[in-house]
C-alpha cells in the first residue's frame, strides 16, 4: 500500500479553493450529507476531492471501497477521471463510479440464482430497449396481435415491472418474462426490479455490498427516481455506510421517468440548513 497522507496534512487538488463549509463536506467520516447546489457551484468536484481525501489519508480504510451512483454514463465515467488522476492506481482501484442501471445489472448476473423461482433468466441476459416497435412484435408473436395490458410506455415505463418480484405478478406479466428468458433479453427496469429483489430477500448479498463500500456517493439527487430511492434505502438505510448526495432541484430533467424532488424535501425535515458557499446543504444523519 502507498504512503498515506496524514489528516491534517491532506490538501485539495491545485487550483480549487475550499471554503470553511466545503472544507467541512470534503473531510467528514461519519455524518451522511445531502448537497444543494446550482449550476457552476461544483457539486461533482466537491465529490472528486471528497473521494481524494477518503482514499489519500486512508479514512476510507483498505480495503473497503467508495461507490459512486449516477444517473448518466457521462457523469459517471466523469469524476472517476478526476479520482484517477489525482490518486495513485491502487487507490483509485478502491473507487467505483457506475450508473444506476450499470449496478443493478452487476448484481443480477452475480446473483441471478437467488430470484425467485418463476423467473428464469439466465446471467447472460442482454439489455434491450422495449420501445413501440419491441412491443408490437411482443404483441404479434405472443399475444396474436391483442394489445398487452402492461405495454411500458413513455408515462408509465415499468407496468410491466413491478419493484418487488417476491410474489407471482398477474399472469400476463410472467407471460412477457417468459418470452424475455426465451429471447435472452431484459430492459433496464427489470434489472432493477431483480437486483432489489434480490437484495431484499437475501441478506446475505446486502451484507456483502455494505461489507465492500465504506463510502456512498449520489450524483444528480435530484433526479433519483422513487424506485432507485427504495433500493438505496433497502441496502445502505441503517448501515455504516456515509452517504453523501449532491444535486440541485431546479436542475431536475428525469421528471418523466420517475424522478421525485419529495426525496430532497424529505431530507430537507432533518435538520437544519447550512450554506455551502451560496447554496445550502443538509445534514441527513437519520434520512437514510
Amino acid at each position: 500500500m502507498g504512503k498515506l497522507l496524514a489528516v491534517e496534512l491532506w490538501r485539495p487538488s491545485a487550483g480549487f479553493f475550499t471554503t470553511k463549509t466545503s472544507n467541512r463536506i470534503i473531510k467528514e467520516a461519519e455524518i451522511n450529507l445531502s448537497i444543494l447546489a446550482g449550476p457552476g457551484a461544483g457539486k461533482t468536484e466537491i465529490l472528486a476531492q471528497r473521494a481524494n481525501f477518503l482514499l489519500q489519508t486512508g479514512v476510507c480504510k483498505p480495503p473497503q471501497k467508495i461507490l459512486a451512483l449516477s444517473l448518466k454514463v457521462d457523469a459517471a465515467s466523469n469524476i472517476k477521471k478526476r479520482v484517477g488522476l489525482r490518486c495513485t492506481r491502487e487507490q483509485s482501484c478502491r473507487f467505483e463510479s457506475s450508473t444506476f442501471d450499470s449496478f443493478f445489472m452487476s448484481i443480477v448476473r452475480r446473483f441471478v440464482t437467488m430470484l425467485p423461482a418463476w423467473i428464469s433468466i439466465p446471467a447472460d441476459f442482454d439489455i434491450c430497449r422495449f420501445d413501440d416497435n419491441w412491443w408490437r412484435d411482443y404483441e404479434r408473436s405472443v399475444l396474436n396481435g391483442r394489445p398487452c395490458d402492461y405495454r411500458s410506455t413513455f408515462t408509465d415505463p415499468d407496468c410491466h415491472s413491478p419493484l418487488d418480484l417476491s410474489q407471482k405478478p398477474d399472469s400476463e406479466v410472467i407471460k412477457i418474462w417468459n418470452y424475455c428468458t426465451q429471447m435472452n433479453i431484459v430492459d433496464y427496469s427489470m434489472c432493477r426490479s431483480m437486483a432489489y429483489t434480490i437484495v431484499k430477500n437475501h441478506g446475505s448479498v446486502r451484507v456483502l455490498i455494505l461489507s465492500t463500500y465504506k463510502f456512498l456517493f449520489l450524483d444528480e439527487f435530484q433526479d433519483t427516481t422513487d424506485l432507485q430511492y427504495k433500493f438505496i434505502q433497502t441496502v445502505f438505510g441503517y448501515s455504516d455506510v456515509v452517504i453523501t448526495a449532491v444535486g440541485d432541484t431546479n436542475q431536475m430533467i428525469m421528471g418523466f421517468a420517475g424522478a421525485n424532488l419529495k426525496n430532497f424535501s424529505i431530507c430537507y425535515s432533518v435538520r437544519t440548513h447550512q450554506y455551502l458557499s451560496l447554496n445550502h446543504y443538509i445534514s441527513l444523519n437519520y434520512a437514510f
